[in-house]
């Protein structure tokens, strides 16, 4: 996650993830709030919370990461439209490629469901 209190640490924190992933690192800025509606944490989280001009800058600054994004622009920005083979108004891939495991243990097949309080 990239929030207020790790902002200067995010380039060691992407080089490090990078030295020991054969994948690809990626942050996350988008901060939820609590789903239990505890207004202490809430603030708490919404102090933690980056504004939109300080990700665009962070994510300009990851030349790895602009890279990619380049490299997939006319695929999945330009690319043609093709539509989901469902009758569901909503389709949802949770859990499907990734999951969250909390900070209690718990996995959650998306990070910002929080069922239960932390």
């Amino acid at each position: 996650m990239a929030m207020r209190s790790n902002v200067h640490e995010l380039s060691h924190i992407a080089r490090f993830c990078r030295a020991r992933t054969k994948d690809y690192f990626r942050f996350d800025p988008f901060l939820h709030l609590r789903f239990d509606r505890d207004p202490r944490k809430n603030r708490e989280i919404q102090g933690e919370r980056l504004s939109p001009e300080e990700i665009v800058a962070l994510e300009m600054a990851d030349h790895q990461r602009v890279g990619a994004l380049l490299k997939k622009y006319d695929r999945v920005v330009c690319g043609e439209f093709v539509p989901l083979k469902t009758d569901r108004v909503f389709s949802c891939g949770a859990g499907e490629g990734s999951f969250d495991v909390s900070s209690t243990g718990l996995i959650r097949p998306v990070h910002f469901s929080y069922w239960v309080a932390d």
